[in-house]
């Protein structure tokens, strides 16, 4: 697969997770039903593991006091 398709289909996943709301249910509340199942999903979803890579790559923000 060529590099530019790897990446369109990676920012595709990427955004799909991104915005999912079960994923952001997941993330507030990791002990519940949905939680554990979306802890699980994660161990093999190619979304979440492009969701991931994005992530890493973003540059950090600062989180300096403003002078």
């Amino acid at each position: 697969m060529g590099n530019r398709i790897k990446n369109k289909l990676s920012n595709a996943l990427k955004t799909h997770c991104e915005s999912c709301g079960v994923c952001r249910y997941a993330e507030k509340k990791p002990e519940s039903f949905i939680g554990r199942i979306v802890g699980w999903h994660k161990t093999w979803c190619p979304a979440w593991k492009a969701y991931q890579r994005h992530l890493n790559n973003a540059p950090a923000e600062d989180i300096s006091p403003a002078p």
